[in-house]
């Protein structure tokens, strides 16, 4: 499908903090170009693109140490929303669930198999938003909260781990000073 025939979802004027946790040299990189690495790993949990933690530079830093180690960094750059596919939003949890039946549908109809995608692996999730993203809508950022980790306490519904994860899949939505927030 042409971009230009895909639907254009509305803008969010709505700028946030992003947080990336990486290595030092691919920090350091991102600071002096303004670039950032694209994910383009087969269980990214939105889709490939560019991640970070909103307004949680705390959670890039634990991730980032674990990932890296002595090699963590953690870089910060505002992020405009634009044209946002945002899953806190109900009606945009329906554009998923349409993307995953027409992806499903073609896979059918390819005589390929969906069944065989690992549990809790995010295989599907992700090949689900990419098909969303490159056939059926214009999008700059994907946004979504994610219940993950322990119990802040026993028997309760909020976990230690929850945040919101952006991708950002238009670079020019990456906006100001990239700068440098923690480094091993």
């Amino acid at each position: 499908m042409n971009p230009k025939e895909k639907f254009p979802l509305p803008v969010i004027e709505k700028v946030v903090k992003g947080f990336h946790g990486t290595k030092k040299e691919y920090a350091a990189n991102s600071v002096f170009t303004h670039q950032f690495h694209k994910s383009h790993e087969s269980d990214d949990w939105l889709g490939h693109g560019m991640y970070f933690w909103e307004d949680d530079p705390g959670r890039a830093i634990e991730w980032a140490t674990f990932k890296y180690g002595e090699e963590a960094a953690v870089v910060e750059v505002s992020i405009n929303l634009g044209r946002c596919l945002d899953l806190t939003v109900l009606s945009y949890t329906d554009y998923v669930r349409i993307a995953y039946e027409k992806y499903t549908e073609k896979m059918r109809n390819e005589g390929k198999d969906i069944t065989n995608y690992e549990i809790d692996s995010h295989v599907l999730d992700c090949s689900v938003l990419n098909y969303l993203t490159s056939e059926l809508f214009c999008v700059d950022t994907i946004r979504a909260p994610f219940d993950i980790g322990e119990p802040i306490y026993p028997g309760s519904y909020l976990h230690k781990g929850s945040h919101i994860q952006l991708v950002v899949l238009n670079e020019s939505n990456l906006i100001g000073q990239v700068s440098l927030y923690f480094e091993a």
